[in-house]
């Protein structure tokens, strides 16, 4: 299959040359560190987050192993 130009290098090339620019690192770091904060305030205002969360993935887990029943019905509605 021929490959398709489409003005960017590949991944591991622009990969390498944004971890070189260390403001991209300093913005990057920043970012990640304020989305760790804010997630740990909201998490500590649930007190029962672990459970939510516990819930939330077996909740998950059933609708993936039962998808195609649910697109059936959904292609059927």
């Amino acid at each position: 299959m021929p490959r398709t130009f489409v003005g960017m290098p590949p991944f591991p090339v622009a990969a390498r040359e944004a971890l070189a620019d260390p403001q991209l690192r300093r913005n990057l770091a920043h970012a990640t560190s304020t989305i760790r904060e804010k997630r740990a305030r909201v998490v500590a205002e649930v007190e029962d987050w672990e459970d939510l969360r516990v819930q939330a993935a077996a909740v998950k887990d059933d609708t993936l192993a039962h998808l195609d029943t649910h697109l059936l019905a959904l292609e059927a509605a």
